[in-house]
C-alpha cells in the first residue's frame, strides 16, 4: 500500500439544521433571508366561511400562489396540494 495519497480538501458548512427536515447545501449557497411577493388570481370560493376560514381556488404559477398566500397564512397552514 502506498503511502503517497492525495488530500482532498471538504469545504465545511456552518448551519443548524432543523430537526427531522432534510437541508440541502452546496458551495456558495446564501441564507434565505425573503421572497417576494407575486400577484395571483382568485378565481373562486366555495362555501360558507366556518371559523374564518373559506375554501378558495387560485390561478397563477406555484411560485405567485405561495407567495401570495404566504402573506396571510405564515404559520397558520400545514399542508397544501
Amino acid at each position: 500500500m502506498s503511502s503517497q495519497r492525495k488530500e482532498s480538501r471538504v469545504d465545511g458548512f456552518e448551519f443548524e439544521p432543523i430537526k427531522g427536515y432534510p437541508m440541502l447545501n452546496w458551495k456558495g449557497k446564501r441564507p434565505f433571508t425573503s421572497t417576494h411577493y407575486y400577484p395571483a388570481q382568485l378565481k373562486e370560493v366555495y362555501g360558507e366561511p366556518v371559523d374564518g376560514w373559506r375554501n378558495k381556488i387560485y390561478w397563477g404559477d406555484n411560485l405567485q400562489v405561495m407567495s401570495h398566500l404566504l402573506k396571510e397564512y405564515r404559520g397558520k397552514v400545514q399542508l397544501i396540494y
